[in-house]
């Protein structure tokens, strides 16, 4: 999964628009949904961007970047 992706999930499960997210890190709304959708000119977004959307998404920078699933192993 890539960031994008990941960043879309988070947003959608804290019932956040593009607009509302982007109200709350400083960035533009038009800005985080090209980041979602992974266009290539916004593949890879500065420390500081990471930073602001892991701090509004309640998550830390590894796990927006982490690709292992949370939760536990099935045993």
């Amino acid at each position: 999964m890539y960031i994008g992706s990941k960043i879309r999930i988070l947003r959608n499960s804290k019932n956040l628009s593009l607009d509302q997210l982007g109200a709350i890190t400083g960035l533009t709304g038009s800005y985080i949904g090209r980041l979602e959708r992974g266009e290539e000119k916004y593949l890879n977004p500065t420390l500081e961007t990471l930073k602001r959307l892991a701090t509004a998404l309640n998550v830390t920078i590894t796990e927006l970047l982490s690709e292992k699933k949370k939760g536990r192993a099935n045993v």
